[in-house]
Formats: C-alpha cells, structure tokens, sequence
C-alpha cells in the first residue's frame, strides 16, 4: 500500500499491514522518545520519516496490531517511563 496524496505519507516502512495511531510532538522530543523507548524493549517510530514531501508532521506512530492484547499494558507502561526520562532531560 502507498499513499501520497494530498497529505505526502507512505507508509513505506512498514512490511505488514496493521493498526495505527499516531501523536502529534515536536520533533526532538520524538527522536529522545524513539530512542528511550528501545531501550526499554518499545518500539515507537518517528512519524517525519513516512512522509514523502514536506512539510512533514512530527511526531510518533505507534503500531499495535501485532502485539498480543496481554502484551499492550506492559508496553504502555515502558513507554510511560521513556517519556518521564526524556521529560526530566528537557
């Protein structure tokens, strides 16, 4: 699947097809999230890189339709905490 329409994203780097949101931040602060949240075992993209054309939207994409429901408390939890450390760090 590509889209580029009117609004520039792709999906180009995500092999399978699933769920996602997305969160609007600014960039540095996404970067430090991506970051810290791997660190902590969470995977969390930057938004700017599906973007096809600027200008592009900063922020996270947060994919869940492979993760096991049992599985998503847990990552919310990670992913709460690399957000208090890149917070305390700003």
């Amino acid at each position: 699947m590509r889209r580029t329409g009117d609004h520039g994203w792709s999906p180009r780097a995500c092999a399978q097809q699933g769920l996602r949101i997305f969160q609007e931040s600014p960039a540095r602060r996404a970067s430090r999230l991506v970051a810290e949240a791997r660190k902590l075992g969470v995977r969390v993209h930057a938004l700017g890189v599906h973007y096809t054309r600027r200008p592009v939207k900063r922020g996270l994409l947060f994919g869940y339709g492979a993760i096991e429901e049992n599985d998503i408390g847990e990552g919310l939890t990670r992913l709460r905490r690399a957000l208090h450390l890149v917070n305390a760090r700003l």
